[in-house]
């Protein structure tokens, strides 16, 4: 899942909007469980109306500092400023980081939209993206805690062998003839 705040999701659509018709490109930097801080860079690729290459010395510039400051990378973003917020196909065979995410701002009608996306070896599966001031709960996490899990099991192996026992006790006594 991605979380950013509003005024971050306000930044990238921004940033596509001022840069259209040439895609727009940055990185999302931050700590674990932390909405990320945007840094916008610039886009160097030789065809920017349909693609995006950041500038190399920008975003080692960006990534030194986050490491400097105990941040990690959280996202890279780009926009389709003639297209929806999916992956293209350009997109998917130049995605080099598949540990990262692909956030795109896509171009929906007068407006942006905002989409995820994990993008590994060519396989390409939506990620959970949520907008808010409030750290969402995640979804993925389980229910309960190893521990907490045990826990139940073995209450419940308590509580069925109290049936039993109860159940045994409370039979007649066997006939004997």
């Amino acid at each position: 899942m991605i979380w950013l705040t509003p005024d971050v999701a306000r930044g990238i659509v921004a940033q596509a909007r001022d840069n259209a018709p040439n895609e727009a490109c940055g990185v999302l930097l931050g700590r674990a469980g932390h909405a990320p801080r945007r840094v916008p860079l610039t886009n160097i690729d030789p065809s920017p109306q349909t693609g995006y290459a950041a500038d190399p010395s920008e975003l080692a510039t960006a990534l030194m500092r986050a490491v400097a400051d105990g941040e990690q990378l959280q996202a890279i973003y780009h926009s389709h400023p003639n297209g929806p917020a999916i992956p293209s196909r350009r997109d998917i065979a130049d995605w080099g980081y598949p540990d990262s995410v692909m956030l795109i701002a896509g171009r929906d009608r007068d407006s942006y939209a905002l989409a995820a996306w994990k993008v590994a070896y060519g396989r390409v599966e939506r990620v959970e993206l949520h907008v808010g001031d409030i750290r969402p709960v995640e979804s993925d996490r389980p229910a309960y805690s190893f521990v907490q899990r045990a826990v139940l099991v073995m209450a419940a192996v308590i509580a069925a062998a109290v049936v039993v026992a109860t159940a045994v006790t409370l039979l007649p006594p066997p006939v004997v003839p």
